[in-house]
């Protein structure tokens, strides 16, 4: 692991779908191989019940838009699931998808040293050897003209990014000229930092909706609620 935030104060908590037949022979020597490097890594075999479950394609399928209610609920669910086994005494919570492909070394002391308690990078992909496009696009701010179109929807409307409905929201990495930290509305979780203080109060990822979000948009909203604010820090990357 290239982080060099210090290992010993690091807790790894790996969520696995029990569905699955048991760890794969190459994730389980790459846990043997790191389980002694961190404070801690646990494996949780996460089971989630979900009547739509079938619903969900492979994963080569897994942006079709007519299926993302059912598969951002269940990965809702997998994250909530993977908070109540794993959360104890930390400070933070350093959320981060599988197959991200580049982290910064010190990308958690960047976004640690923002101070505030929900922060996210820009997650980009690479388009060529030196072009880089949005990847995560749930990480955007509103405008007057994206809150027009929300507010023409019912309450039962599911709001997506990056489909052919133009939403005019302005992504995290196109709010650059704005400085180093920037407000943002929703959230993507590729990579996310949370204050452990907000999950414990109450910051899940709902898989219902909320303001007409799921998941982790979703969690931007009930971070609002609650009475924080999520930022972006759009000249820090990672890559998807």
């Amino acid at each position: 692991m290239s982080l060099t935030y210090p290992h010993c104060l690091i807790r790894i908590a790996i969520g696995i779908d029990q569905s699955l037949d048991g760890m794969p022979p190459d994730f389980q020597k790459l846990v043997k191989k790191l389980v002694h490097k961190f404070r801690a890594l646990e494996v949780h075999t996460l089971s989630v019940s979900d009547t739509d479950a079938d619903k969900i394609p492979k994963f080569a399928d897994r942006h079709r838009k007519d299926i993302q209610l059912v598969r951002r609920r269940k990965l809702a669910k997998v994250r909530n699931a993977l908070l109540f086994s794993a959360l104890r005494d930390e400070k933070y919570v350093f959320w981060l998808d599988s197959d991200v492909r580049e982290v910064p070394a010190d990308i958690l002391q960047t976004l640690i040293s923002a101070h505030v308690p929900v922060v996210v990078p820009s997650c980009l992909y690479r388009k060529s050897l030196s072009e880089f496009d949005v990847y995560d696009r749930n990480s955007w701010r509103e405008t007057e003209e994206s809150r027009k179109f929300l507010n023409s929807k019912d309450r039962n409307f599911l709001m997506l990014e990056g489909y052919e409905n133009k939403t005019l929201r302005r992504y995290l990495p196109h709010l650059a000229s704005e400085g180093s930290l920037v407000k943002l509305d929703g959230v993507g979780a590729c990579c996310l930092l949370v204050d452990a203080n907000v999950h414990r109060q109450g910051a899940i990822f709902p898989f219902y909706l909320v303001n007409n979000h799921i998941e982790t948009e979703g969690f931007a909203q009930v971070v609002k609620l609650l009475g924080y604010q999520s930022y972006g820090m759009p000249n820090v990357s990672v890559i998807h």
